[in-house]
C-alpha cells in the first residue's frame, strides 16, 4: 500500500489488476478443491474494501460454509464517512457472514464500542478473548535486566526509537539500567544507519535490528518501551514486563491509543500520550514503571483466543450440519 492507500506491486511484471484477478481465480481454485466447512475471512468486511472482488469471490465458491468474520479488538474510526462505512460493513455481515469473532476480551472490549451501524446487525457475535502465542518459557526463570524498546516491526517506529535515544542518558541515571533498542526488520535503512550513528560509543546503550523471538528478550527486560499495537500488546500481558506504552497515533489511526488507555486503566502497562512524549516524560516514565514491576493479566483478562477460536468454529460447523443455517 502506497503513502495515499492506493495498492502498488512491488513485482514489475504484473500490475495491480493483474495481481489482483489473479489473486482471485487462486482463491476460488483454493475453496472448490478444499471444500472447506468454515472460511474465516480476517477484518472484511470491516475492511480490506481493496479486495472486495476476491473475497466475495471466494465467499460465492464456498457456498455452504460456515463464513466467519474475525476482527482484533478494537476497530480504526474516525474515517471520514465512518456512518457510510459502517452500513455498508453491516449490510456485507448480515448478507453474507454467519458470525463475527471478536479476538477479544468482552470485557475489556465489545464491538459496538467501535462498530455503530444505523442497520441492526443480525450476525451472531462471539468473542474468543485475546490471540497470543505463548512461546517455551526457560527451564529455568530469567534474571530481569535492562530497558527494551520496540517498535513492533519497525516501519512506523523510527520516532519512537529516536525519543527512546534522547531519552537514554536520563533512564540510565534514574535506574542504572541498560537499553537495547530493537529496530525492527521493515525500519528503513537509512533510518537504522541513522540510529547506528547516534548510538556510537555511549555506553549502557546497545542496537538490535531484529530478533526471532521478541517474547524472550522481553522476559529478560526489567522495563519495556514500545507502541501498542495488538501482538505487541499481547507480548506484553504474556510476559508480564513492566511497561511504558507510547501508542502510534494518526488522524483516523486511534486503535493503539484506545488500547493503551484501556490497559493503562487496568493497571497492565503505562501510558504516555505521544503529544507529551519528552525525553524527560518517558524517563520519569519508565522509572514509575521499574518501580511498580510486574503486574499480571490473567485475573482480568482470557489469553486464550486462539484455542477458544478453534472450539467455536467446531462447535458452529457441528451445529451448522445438525441444522443448516444454524450459526
Amino acid at each position: 500500500m502506497a503513502e495515499d492507500a492506493s495498492l502498488l506491486s512491488l513485482d514489475a511484471r504484473p500490475d495491480v489488476a493483474t495481481a489482483l484477478a489473479l489473486r482471485a481465480v487462486a482463491l476460488r481454485d483454493l475453496a472448490r478443491s478444499a471444500r472447506p466447512a468454515a472460511v474465516v475471512i480476517e477484518m472484511y468486511p470491516f475492511g480490506r474494501k481493496k479486495f472486495s472482488a476476491e473475497i466475495e469471490g471466494l465467499i460465492d465458491e464456498a457456498r455452504g460454509a460456515l463464513i466467519c468474520c474475525s476482527v482484533r479488538d478494537i476497530l480504526v474510526g474516525a474515517r471520514h464517512d465512518q456512518q457510510r462505512h459502517d452500513d455498508r460493513a453491516a449490510r456485507i455481515l448480515n448478507e453474507r457472514f454467519d458470525c463475527v469473532v471478536v479476538h477479544a476480551d468482552e470485557a475489556f472490549a465489545r464491538l459496538e464500542e467501535t462498530f455503530q451501524p444505523g442497520e441492526p446487525l443480525r450476525t451472531a457475535v462471539h468473542y474468543s478473548g485475546f490471540v497470543s502465542t505463548a512461546m517455551p518459557l526457560p527451564p529455568t526463570p530469567v534474571a530481569r535486566s535492562g530497558v527494551l524498546v520496540s517498535a513492533g516491526g519497525g516501519a512506523a517506529g523510527m520516532s519512537l526509537l529516536q525519543l527512546a535515544l534522547a531519552a537514554q542518558p536520563g533512564i540510565h541515571a534514574a535506574t542504572g539500567l541498560a537499553m537495547t533498542v530493537l529496530a525492527g526488520p521493515f525500519l528503513p535503512t537509512d533510518d537504522w544507519q541513522a540510529l547506528q550513528r547516534e548510538a556510537a560509543g555511549r555506553p549502557a546503550l546497545s542496537l538490535l535490528r531484529e530478533t526471532p523471538d521478541l517474547q524472550a528478550l522481553l522476559r529478560a527486560a526489567a522495563v519495556s518501551v514500545s507502541q501498542c499495537g495488538y501482538n505487541t500488546a499481547m507480548d506484553l500481558l504474556r510476559t508480564r514486563t513492566p511497561s511504558v506504552v507510547v501508542p502510534f497515533v494518526r488522524e483516523r489511526e486511534t486503535e493503539q491509543l484506545e488500547r493503551s488507555q484501556r490497559l493503562a486503566r487496568l493497571g497492565l502497562v503505562t501510558l504516555l500520550h505521544p503529544t507529551g512524549a519528552t525525553p524527560a516524560a518517558l524517563a520519569e516514565a519508565v522509572a514509575a514503571a521499574h518501580a511498580a514491576g510486574p503486574a499480571s493479566a490473567a485475573p482480568l483478562l482470557h489469553l486464550d483466543g486462539a484455542a477458544r477460536t478453534s472450539e467455536l468454529l467446531r462447535q458452529l460447523v457441528a451445529a451448522r450440519q445438525q441444522n443448516p443455517g444454524a450459526a
